[in-house]
């Protein structure tokens, strides 16, 4: 299982990267696998019993300095639009039974990606129409945003038969988000 979330984040990176220096939009299609695992993975550990309130605690913190780096580098306002930590958060708080959660949900890059939380209530096609339309409101072609909610509930699927493996922290993958984010806000600040 970590592979594939260390797999997912060389994707993440290279999207960013497609995007920071401007590379063709074909170089930014393999990012698009990455909101769906991280997704399914999310998904799969509630359905498995994690409280989303484990989620809360942890994602908050890095949501919010994440944010900086992200508002930089994507040239955005800085409350518009909330970073991904944000959608997982919101997807968190509905799973809660907060329903404020979609409100969080809908400032962030993916605005229906609250929709995940609907996985673990046994709704998994609704949850991938809702990440598809997020890919489809973010300007992405249709066919991309198809593809984007069939990697979903493959993933579903793929995840309770990958090998663990050596855990990672779980921190590690959210403090990389936010650092590459300013990190690489930084070198394409120097390289001007």
């Amino acid at each position: 299982m970590e592979a594939f979330k260390w797999g997912l984040v060389f994707l993440m990176v290279l999207d960013h990267l497609a995007w920071a220096w401007g590379w063709p939009s074909e170089w930014r299609l393999p990012g698009r696998l990455v909101f769906p695992g991280f997704a399914a993975l999310m998904a799969h550990h509630l359905a498995q019993g994690v409280p989303p309130e484990k989620y809360l605690k942890r994602l908050l913190p890095f949501a919010l300095v994440g944010q900086v780096g992200y508002s930089l580098l994507f040239g955005s306002y800085i409350l518009w639009p909330l970073n991904v930590l944000f959608t997982f958060l919101g997807a968190a708080l509905v799973a809660s039974g907060k329903a404020y959660g979609w409100v969080v949900s809908l400032f962030s890059e993916f605005p229906l990606g609250a929709s995940l939380a609907l996985t673990a209530r046994g709704k998994s096609l609704l949850a991938a129409f809702g990440l598809a339309s997020s890919a489809f409101l973010m300007g992405w072609s249709l066919w991309v945003a198809l593809v984007q909610g069939i990697a979903f509930l493959g993933f579903l699927t793929l995840i309770p038969h990958l090998p663990k493996g050596r855990r990672t922290p779980w921190w590690s993958f959210y403090a990389f988000y936010t650092g590459h984010l300013l990190g690489l806000y930084l070198v394409k600040a120097l390289l001007r």
